[in-house]
């Protein structure tokens, strides 16, 4: 994520008596396991744009998302993260009452459990979706479940990409394959970012990602008059986000 705020246990100086003052930490004790949901809190804090925006829409009410409500739980754990104090040895903030939140959502699976471990991007994406739900958008028709028109969801505001995709095939000249759709982060295969690296030492972050994106081909559409040659698929992207958030898909065998 970009746009970097101090971090939350950063040192600051009390303009009336000098004194440092300690924003606290967050708790992750042996066992716990809370190092993935920890990034993703300490990453959405350390935002400024987001962090200013969410306590603006969520202080004017919100529509609650589960039981306990996952955005109440967020909020407590920025109220807290946003107390300053001049104790060094002030508790860490336990992310807790956010991870039951958050396992409540899913009673039949294990997803969030404490003292389970869970991938950060999966984090993200649910947090984003009860933003979503939460802080209500005006309708639209909607391609995915996210899909808004963004001025009233703090998610889509500050985070949304608005994709435009197209193929235009470089054998027969036919444009097919369109899709209009809206997404929080742009899944990157690790590995294949890694390979271009080595093979394009030199290329920039952005430059990587459009070689990786070239390597995904599919054929000109058979069913709208195509003639089947293989091309990759154009994206564009129609808004541009405050924050751009790229998440790593590791393939293993």
């Amino acid at each position: 994520m970009g746009n970097l705020d101090f971090p939350s246990n950063k040192v600051m100086v009390d303009g009336d008596t000098g004194m440092d003052i300690y924003g606290p930490g967050l708790k992750n004790e042996i066992g716990e396991y809370n190092c993935f949901l920890n990034a993703i809190i300490q990453s959405l804090w350390h935002l400024r744009r987001f962090r200013d925006e969410y306590f603006r829409r969520s202080s004017s009410g919100h529509v609650h998302v589960g039981e306990p409500c996952v955005i109440c739980a967020l909020s407590d754990i920025f109220i807290s993260l946003s107390t300053p104090s001049i104790d060094t040895r002030r508790e860490a903030v336990a992310p807790t009452s956010l991870r039951v939140a958050l396992s409540n959502l899913y009673p039949d699976s294990n997803f969030f459990q404490e003292g389970e471990m869970n991938d950060a991007s999966e984090v993200l994406g649910v947090i984003f979706d009860c933003l979503h739900q939460s802080l209500p958008c005006a309708p639209v028709v909607r391609v995915g479940s996210w899909d808004c028109t963004g001025l009233s969801c703090i998610a889509h505001s500050v985070f949304g990409m608005d994709i435009i995709e197209r193929m235009n095939c470089d054998n027969c000249g036919l444009e097919s394959r369109h899709l209009n759709y809206t997404t929080y982060f742009r899944i990157i295969n690790a590995s294949a970012l890694r390979t271009m690296k080595v093979m394009y030492p030199e290329n920039s972050f952005d430059e990587l990602l459009n070689l990786v994106e070239m390597n995904h081909q599919l054929a000109c559409d058979p069913e709208d008059r195509g003639c089947g040659k293989l091309n990759y698929i154009h994206h564009f992207l129609s808004i541009q986000p405050h924050v751009f958030v790229t998440s790593k898909l590791s393939i293993s065998f």
